[in-house]
């Protein structure tokens, strides 16, 4: 926006110097404007990125802990069904015994 953009009225009301200092008003401020924006939106589009990488790294944690569970889960089934055998074969031994203390 440079003088002779300013409206003919406005310049002819406030006079030369008047018009000119306005328009360094108006430049100077909106420059300062157009920063103080620009650094908004910077700082915005950071903290965005900053929680998409928190959001990351907790669906990567969450990721991890589900296959710690399942194998887990696989563990502990193998350790059952190691318990009920031995159960059943304890089981059998006794009723074997008691089978053979009874026929004698």
């Amino acid at each position: 926006m440079n003088g002779k953009s300013m409206g003919a009225a406005l310049r002819e009301r406030l006079g030369g110097e008047a018009s000119h200092d306005l328009f360094e008003c108006l430049g100077q401020h909106g420059e300062d404007w157009r920063k103080n924006v620009m650094t908004q939106c910077t700082e915005r589009i950071d903290l965005r990125l900053e929680r998409f990488a928190l959001r990351e790294d907790l669906i990567k944690g969450l990721s991890d802990i589900r296959q710690e569970m399942a194998a887990l889960r696989v563990e502990l089934l193998r350790w059952t069904f190691a318990f009920w055998v031995g159960q059943v074969a304890a089981t059998a031994g006794v009723v074997a015994l008691l089978f053979r203390i009874m026929v004698q």
